[in-house]
């Protein structure tokens, strides 16, 4: 709103100075700086009116200003197609580094499959400004077959939901993060079992008290005086009972 009466203003302000020295020919420097006058005059009036529409509207104003801030961090952390590779090669040396009967069946299907389509130079992304699209795309673009090259033959963008692969927003790839949460859980393993105990929750693993235990195993054992003392009695009680056992 503000940058629309700038500009109304500013050309407001154009066309009267270009219409109050119409009639002197040889002032064009005088019509410049009176044209630069009324600009600057127009954006001091716009700021005035934006500080007071704040001061009159505040959550309006935070609103906006969150708005613009959001947009801004996507538009800087907006990934790129070499953040997609990158993060297809961790995915990929992770997941060797398991035992195919460790690692997840739909993470290494998905990872596998991406590489594939990335070989066959199918997988292409688009850059929507605040996010970037991964999808499929039926050729290589430097394939010569007909059905690459014919325009009317090539898929429709219509037809994009359907090849959608990815969404990349704010430095991650949403999907491929999602498939490799558990990338080193075999679910295969657990088909067996009952519904109620494929899924554990996080309560039932007692991890925190696991953990807690773990950490004070490792400290040092320490003795009080009574401590010291009671090992001492029980030392000098079996010293005097050994000695005051008859020799066989």
């Amino acid at each position: 709103m503000a940058v629309a009466r700038v500009c109304r203003r500013s050309c407001s302000s154009a066309a009267r100075a270009a219409g109050g020295q119409g009639g002197q020919g040889g002032q064009g420097g005088g019509r410049v700086g009176q044209w630069i006058r009324g600009l600057l005059s127009d954006y001091r009036d716009a700021c005035r009116d934006v500080i007071m529409g704040t001061r009159e509207r505040p959550i309006r104003a935070a609103l906006y200003v969150s708005l613009l801030g959001g947009a801004w961090g996507c538009y800087r952390s907006n990934p790129g197609p070499a953040s997609l590779q990158g993060r297809l090669l961790e995915a990929s040396n992770a997941l060797l580094l398991l035992s195919p009967w460790v690692r997840s069946g739909a993470a290494d299907g998905h990872v596998r499959g991406l590489l594939r389509l990335q070989d066959e130079g199918r997988l292409r992304t688009l850059s929507l400004g605040l996010v970037t699209v991964a999808y499929s795309a039926p050729f290589d673009p430097d394939s010569c077959l007909y059905e690459a090259r014919c325009p009317p033959l090539r898929p429709r963008w219509i037809a994009l939901p359907d090849r959608l692969l990815d969404l990349g927003c704010l430095g991650r790839w949403w999907v491929l993060e999602r498939k490799l949460r558990d990338f080193d859980v075999n679910e295969d393993e657990f088909r067996h079992l009952p519904p109620a105990l494929r899924a554990l929750p996080p309560a039932a693993l007692h991890s925190e008290r696991n953990e807690q235990l773990h950490r004070e195993a490792r400290h040092p054992i320490e003795l009080g005086p009574e401590d010291v003392a009671r090992a001492e009695r029980e030392q000098q009680r079996e010293s005097g009972g050994a000695a005051a056992r008859p020799l066989p």
